[in-house]
């Protein structure tokens, strides 16, 4: 079993720099699917009480886990309610209700989603609803719904960027349709008129011309800066819209996957002038989502990804990104499975790294992946392992349960070790391996054939129900603060 230093990952989220648009503090609300509701000059109605709402947020990874606040603002209008209720909210898992809190009264509500009592990762989408038996009608603004991010979770976050210096046959992996259209990118000009193109084909549908595709990404963020009327609509390759942009800076969510034919202006843009200057699509992925890490082709993206290591002591990962010399070279010494003889797992520097492939990981900084810049993104493969004579290191992209009998990175000793029972769990982003059934008892492993890296693998059971500080010192249960617990940061109050 190879002997690792213990390593305590310290899950402080590290706010992006210059243009990572993706780490933002907040949320906002995109205002989706209404049902049995109304929406007129911004007034939202609540036409009955038994299936009314309104689709505020979606989620298609779990990005929910990265949030720790919704932030609701109304002004009240009027109510029929005999007590003063409002609205309640509520949080789905598809057509599953997790969660319906009890009627609100208060115009201003700041909620902490941890004391729901739910798996925040779970929830596909939050509603609004009406008060339980009564009918009302309340005013509400985008920029005053919104989730507000949590400190303490690690996260990665993809933005890419679309604006006037972007080629317009890329960020996204464009699909060609049965003709030959014009594709447009008009960032940073002003543009007048009912379905002019801002962005993507002139044709729309998938048989009529190019379409771009979106898969994975969660939202999008729409910089209109010299707005002065009409709208803007990202129309899919079937002629739906898929969101309006109405105001000087929108967030747009999606559901799924999405082919986007264009951004253009919408049905109410005649004779109004428009100028976008950027757009950003956005995927926040939280490590400790049950749903895997997923997202179409894409180029110049920024990443920001906040996990936090200890200088020098190893670790694992697995980067669905791919890093050059320098970027290795300034992150710090990635070694890959090469080679198994007699017993004995020879791991290799490299200088340079590939997307969806595990490595054992020398951070040389606590943050190395906090800002990347003009990164591509690949399809997110059928696999992500490497095998060697029957060892398979194997890395991850969701937050999963470990079989027995796999060797686990165990952050409360520091080292690999063969897993026992259903209790351990591993994050997204990293590794374990499995052994062939005729491996030896005990196995070593060697870093660049350096004697003084050699280690001998644990074959202990692998358990996960110690409690540690952030010193990496061992404390009680009932210790007060933030601990690592089952190989999680949390907050014991």
């Amino acid at each position: 079993m190879m002997t690792m230093k213990k390593i305590i990952l310290l899950l402080v989220m590290i706010m992006a720099v210059g243009t990572v648009s993706a780490k933002k503090d907040r949320l906002y609300a995109s205002f989706g699917t209404l049902n049995n509701a109304n929406i007129t000059s911004g007034n939202l109605s609540f036409t009955e009480t038994t299936n009314a709402n309104l689709v505020l947020f979606t989620f298609s990874s779990g990005e929910l886990a990265n949030y720790s606040t919704l932030h609701f603002k109304i002004t009240k209008v009027s109510t029929t309610s005999q007590s003063g209720n409002l609205y309640r909210l509520q949080f789905r898992k598809g057509s599953t209700e997790l969660k319906t809190t009890d009627n609100y009264t208060t115009e201003d509500l700041t909620l902490d989603l941890f004391s729901l009592g739910i798996t925040l990762a779970d929830v596909t989408d939050i509603r609004l609803l009406g008060p339980q038996y009564q009918m009302s009608v309340i005013t509400l603004s985008v920029k005053d719904v919104y989730l507000e991010k949590a400190t303490d979770n690690e996260c990665m976050s993809i933005a890419t960027t679309i604006n006037s210096t972007s080629n317009k046959t890329a960020p996204f992996a464009w699909e060609l349709g049965g003709n030959n259209p014009t594709i447009y990118a008009r960032f940073g000009t002003s543009i007048e008129g009912t379905g002019t193109a801002l962005f993507g084909s002139d044709y729309a549908g998938p048989t009529n011309g190019y379409y771009f595709d979106v898969t994975g990404y969660d939202y999008a963020i729409a910089d209109l800066t010299a707005f002065t009327g009409g709208d803007v609509r990202y129309f899919n390759n079937d002629g739906s819209a898929s969101g309006v942009i109405t105001n000087a800076t929108t967030y747009i969510a999606f559901s799924g996957t999405q082919h986007i034919t264009t951004i253009k202006g919408g049905s109410n843009s005649s004779s109004k002038a428009i100028t976008v200057n950027t757009i950003d699509f956005v995927k926040d992925f939280a490590a400790v989502s049950n749903t895997a890490f997923g997202i179409a082709a894409s180029s110049a993206s920024t990443i920001a990804y906040d996990r936090a290591f200890t200088v020098g002591r190893r670790s694992t990962v697995c980067l669905p990104f791919a890093l050059t010399a320098s970027e290795v070279t300034a992150a710090g010494t990635f070694y890959e499975l090469t080679s198994v003889s007699n017993g004995t797992l020879r791991f290799t520097k490299v200088t340079e790294t590939e997307a969806y492939k595990p490595y054992v990981f020398e951070a040389a900084t606590t943050t190395p992946f906090a800002n990347l810049t003009n990164k591509a993104i690949t399809a997110t493969p059928a696999s992500y392992s490497t095998t060697v004579d029957g060892y398979t290191f194997q890395g991850t992209m969701a937050h999963l349960s470990l079989p027995s009998g796999v060797y686990g990175y165990n952050a409360s000793t520091g080292e690999f070790s063969v897993t026992s029972g259903t209790d351990v769990t591993i994050d997204a982003f990293r590794a374990y391996i499995t052994a062939p059934a005729n491996a030896r008892a005990s196995l070593t492993a060697v870093f660049d054939n350096e004697p003084t890296d050699i280690e001998t693998v644990n074959n202990e059971p692998l358990t996960m129900d110690q409690t540690y500080n952030l010193a990496g010192q061992r404390v009680g249960d009932n210790h007060r603060g933030i601990v690592i617990r089952n190989g999680r940061k949390i907050l014991v109050r």
